[in-house]
């Protein structure tokens, strides 16, 4: 079996090398820090980053930090829990009636 010298690559194999300075990470996961609410998108436009967004999610997975955006959620009134208790619970109404 043949040795392989460490700077040449097999076909088809990508070269495993850095797409971004030590700097330029350090930036990534301060801005992550400072907004949690941001998006990989938005981080690679506010610092004009010449790499990919999965780029910049991968750098803020690898320091262990995790960044999730708020599902949106319907406001549920008053009187449309009073709609659904009686389409759920008809039996039940007095329950739901200070509603």
């Amino acid at each position: 079996m043949r040795r392989q010298d460490s700077s040449e690559t097999r076909e088809g194999e990508a070269e495993n090398r850095k797409q971004t300075s030590a700097r330029e990470d350090s930036a990534i996961v301060r801005l992550a820090y400072k907004k949690n609410d941001i998006s990989s998108r938005e981080i690679v436009e506010d610092l004009k980053l010449n790499v990919s967004a999965l780029m910049v999610r991968l750098r803020i997975k690898n320091t262990g930090f995790i960044i999730c955006i708020k599902r949106k959620r319907p406001y549920i009134s008053k009187q449309n829990i009073a709609n659904i208790a009686k389409k759920y619970w008809p039996l039940q109404e007095d329950i739901f009636r200070r509603f």
